[in-house]
This record gives C-alpha cells, structure tokens and sequence, in this order.
C-alpha cells in the first residue's frame, strides 16, 4: 500500500511540474493529432506469437512510447517518431475521457521504464501484480495504479467487461480498440 501511495505521489509531483515542459517537441499522429501522456497506441503488427497485434503507451512527455515486449527484460521508451515507423501505419490511438487520470498513467509508465519484468501471457499472476507482465497488462496497470482505473474493454457478444485487478484474465491488444470512456482518435 505505501508502495502504490508513493508511486502516485511521484507521479502526481511530475505532473505539477512538467506538464508543459515539452510544448515546442509536440508529436502528431498520421491524422494530424497532436499525441498526449497516457494514450493508448494499439498496433496491428505483433511482437508476439500469442497475440496479433500489440499495445503501448505514451509516456508522460507526451512523446515517447512505453511499452514492454517478448524478448526484453526491461520496460523500454523510445520516440514516438521510432515506434510509428515500426508500424508501417498499421495502428490506432485511443485517448482516455479524463486527461488528468490519462496524464498520470502517461507519467506511471515513464517512471517504470527500466524496470525488470518477466514476459509471460498466460499465468496465475493478477493484472495489478508486476510478477508476469505482457503489453497489454502494462497498459493496464499505468490506468489502475494512477487513477484506480479498472479497464472496460469489449468481451464476447459484444459485451464490455470490467477487468478487475485481482483477476488473471488475459488483455488482448486488439480488443483494447473498443474501451469504455476512451475515444478512438486515430
């Protein structure tokens, strides 16, 4: 529990005191939008044998990608610049209703770049547990230990499910495409 108050704190500090730092390195998406901390950045490519397709999230200097990955043992950042041309314009933006909730996921997934992770889909691990992560469960977690956020996200028939944090449910990216109080932007 002091763990998590203390991340929020830090994140919340950063926030205060570098929002508008990084105007003049403003990055635009293919539509021409401008890219925020904490969007969602959905690719069609996969890094993975498991899923098709890939998540990520922008960092809280609203122009690095955040994102971990099969092969790495460390949560990586990289320009937004770098990670569109991976894509080969195969990706999708999603953008969360509340900018200071999706700031501060933005802010939690900068802060965690370099920390180890061990990559693992499938496991008995919870989605708030840091022990097995994959991209999706990252992304998950920015949103839940910075704003309390408990993912909705389109499930069978068309239905939205909560994800809640004690539970194993796997996060598929692709998915990730229809989210409760997110607007697709790209």
């Amino acid at each position: 529990m002091f763990a998590r108050i203390l991340t929020i704190f830090f994140v919340a500090l950063g926030c205060l005191f570098t929002n508008g730092l990084h105007s003049a390195q403003a990055v635009k998406y293919s539509n021409g939008q401008t890219a925020k901390a904490g969007d969602v950045l959905i690719s069609k490519k996969s890094l993975d044998n498991y899923f098709v397709g890939h998540a990520a999230i922008v960092g809280g200097d609203g122009a690095t990608a955040v994102e971990v990955y099969k092969g790495r043992s460390t949560v990586k950042s990289s320009k937004l610049s770098d990670w569109f041309k991976k894509q080969d314009g195969g990706y999708n933006v999603m953008r969360y209703k509340n900018s200071s909730i999706a700031t501060g996921a933005g802010y939690w997934a900068s802060y965690n770049v370099g920390a180890k992770y061990n990559y693992r889909i499938v496991s008995s691990s919870a989605l708030r547990d840091w022990k097995d992560l994959y991209c999706s469960k990252f992304v998950y977690q920015a949103f839940y230990f910075s704003g309390g956020v408990k993912l909705k996200i389109l499930g069978d028939q068309a239905e939205m499910w909560e994800y809640p944090p004690t539970s194993n449910w796997v996060i598929n990216p692709n998915l990730m495409v229809v989210m409760e109080n997110f607007t697709r932007i790209k």
